[in-house]
């Protein structure tokens, strides 16, 4: 029986295997059926969490902003942080 996964989950593993892919063969070579292959999951159910490959490109661009977001607001919000 089919592992459920929620939403959130399924979107980050989408995100997890395109970047591997992006890394392997490069963002023009990796296709969405490369990413769904990786996946083995159907090709509908990529599209259910996003629109296009733009979109799973946009999401991992969005990860690290975030992660770079995150670090940088640590590193101000200690308390020897000078100007």
């Amino acid at each position: 029986m089919p592992e459920n996964k929620d939403n959130e989950e399924r979107k980050n593993e989408f995100i997890d295997a395109a970047e591997k892919l992006f890394k392997e063969n490069g963002i023009v070579e990796t296709t969405i059926s490369s990413i769904v292959k990786e996946m083995d999951v159907a090709k509908g159910l990529f599209y259910y969490y996003f629109k296009s490959k733009d979109d799973v490109i946009e999401a991992i661009s969005n990860k690290y902003n975030e992660a770079f977001n995150a670090m940088m607001q640590e590193s101000m919000n200690k308390e020897d942080y000078t100007e």
